[in-house]
């Protein structure tokens, strides 16, 4: 970022072994109503829990549902931890994404790139409180009061580090070959 100085952090990396880290904003989406720090944190000091039924839309839990978890071809959940809202939602045009990009991308990629904005747009009003209560401040950055804009993070040696699993999509879409976009391969 602007004015940061790398012979300082080399140099204190040298000295103790540590590499200072700064954690300068945080999103999440988590299931149940768990979507944003905030209501995560809510959920976990309450001792609440995320835990609910397939969603219809979703699944149709009764065609495969069977209590003995021994019978091939079926499972004995009736439930689980599903994220909620809608990732046919996604603004592409914001990521200058083209709907056939778009269309052709696994949801969990587009839930990445809502994140990443999401982080640094937080990055401007992340309670302290926050990175305490949660055991990941190792530095306060001077961007959480500055706030972080694209132009900051354009040309700099900033790292967003996230996961995601799993081809499920893909396998999905590969089921209809005439829907299948050309696109797709670019995406993955």
């Amino acid at each position: 970022m602007a004015g940061h100085d790398q012979t300082s952090a080399t140099t204190t990396m040298a000295d103790d072994g540590v590499m200072p880290i700064a954690v300068v904003g945080i999103a999440c989406r988590f299931p149940g109503d768990a979507t944003n720090p905030d209501k995560l944190w809510e959920l976990i000091s309450k001792g609440g829990n995320a835990h609910g039924t397939w969603p219809k839309d979703r699944f149709n839990v009764d065609a495969f549902y069977h209590p003995n978890p021994e019978r091939y071809g079926a499972f004995n959940t009736k439930g689980g931890h599903f994220m909620t809202g809608n990732v046919t939602g996604f603004d592409a045009p914001f990521f200058s994404i083209t709907a056939k990009e778009a269309h052709a991308m696994d949801p969990q990629q587009r839930i990445v790139l809502e994140l990443t904005y999401e982080g640094l747009e937080n990055g401007k009003s992340l309670p302290q409180s926050h990175l305490v209560v949660l055991h990941v401040l190792l530095t306060i950055s001077s961007l959480l009061t500055a706030g972080i804009t694209i132009q900051d993070v354009a040309g700099s040696s900033m790292g967003c580090y996230m996961a995601t699993f799993a081809h499920d999509y893909f396998r999905l879409r590969s089921h209809d070959v005439d829907d299948f976009p050309y696109v797709h391969f670019l995406a993955q």
